[in-house]
């Protein structure tokens, strides 16, 4: 594995379970899906990294450990599929100011694989980025992303998603649109049952895909159910879709998931109605 992701001092960030379901080829996606070429999917572990940017939003730290190979990555996305092209710059060892944190303030101070970035377009300051060699998004598109303000998803697709699912949604909200019309939202399912479950959903016009998130046994007197110290709750302003993308086999996503102490940063790859996890890592954050 080329991304060796360095966690330094992170509790576990959660515990995440793939959603039981079909396997098998994917569904074609709404829209032109149909007329991309089927090639060799590339985007894998070996050609992902994650990082974040400095406070000028021009260099980036890959979280990357140093007998890994940093070279390869030659992009990064940081804004919603906006490529930024970046070139190595060593590698940079922690120091003796370092307060172990992974965030713009301990940027010169932290350790990682350094990345100039080129060009007039810079990454926003502290933003978390997902780093990848030059071939990994071979093969796909990326559809326009706007960001939602946690709407509810209408009836029909909330239905559609019990039915992939076979449990009762309670909560949803939509954390953004892909393209025209397709939705990346959160659900959260009933916990009658003891369990705590909550999924991201991925809703087109053919087909819906889901990666179910696990948290502890359910209780309402917990202040951490999903991530430590979430006061029990998980809501669509929890998470930032870094990226969405799709091919002739499906969509491919990154998301981060902000949390109090970390933040967890994950690419996930389509495989019938499921999101498997591609790769991922975690920035130790808080507190400052």
């Amino acid at each position: 594995m080329v991304s060796s992701l360095v966690t330094k001092g992170i509790a576990a960030v959660c515990t995440i379970a793939l959603l039981a379901g079909a396997s098998g080829a994917a569904a074609l996606a709404a829209g032109n899906g149909s007329s991309l070429k089927t090639a060799e999917d590339k985007l894998t572990k070996e050609r992902i990294a994650v990082g974040y940017a400095d406070q000028q939003g021009t260099r980036l730290l890959g979280l990357i450990a140093k007998t890994d190979n940093a070279k390869p990555y030659t992009q990064a996305i940081c804004t919603p599929n906006e490529k930024l092209a970046i070139a190595s710059a060593g590698y940079q060892q922690e120091d003796e100011q370092s307060n172990h944190r992974q965030n713009m303030w301990n940027f010169d101070h932290d350790e990682g694989a350094l990345y100039q970035v080129k060009g007039k377009r810079k990454a926003e300051p502290n933003d978390s980025c997902i780093l990848t060699s030059k071939d990994a998004w071979s093969g796909y598109s990326f559809p326009s992303y706007k960001a939602a303000n946690a709407e509810k998803l209408s009836a029909a697709i909330v239905t559609r998603i019990e039915k992939v699912s076979h449990r009762k949604v309670i909560k949803h909200e939509r954390i953004g649109t892909i393209g025209q019309n397709s939705a990346v939202a959160l659900v959260e399912y009933d916990h009658s049952d003891g369990t705590a479950l909550a999924a991201i959903a991925l809703v087109t016009a053919n087909t819906t895909v889901l990666y179910t998130l696990e948290g502890s046994a359910w209780d309402p007197d917990s202040s951490s159910i999903w991530r430590v110290d979430d006061g029990g709750q998980i809501r669509a302003s929890h998470f930032r879709l870094i990226t969405a993308a799709k091919s002739a086999k499906g969509y491919a996503i990154g998301l981060e998931w902000y949390g109090t102490e970390s933040n967890a940063i994950f690419v996930l790859k389509q495989q019938g109605r499921q999101f498997a996890e591609v790769d991922g890592g975690s920035r130790y954050i808080a507190p400052v």
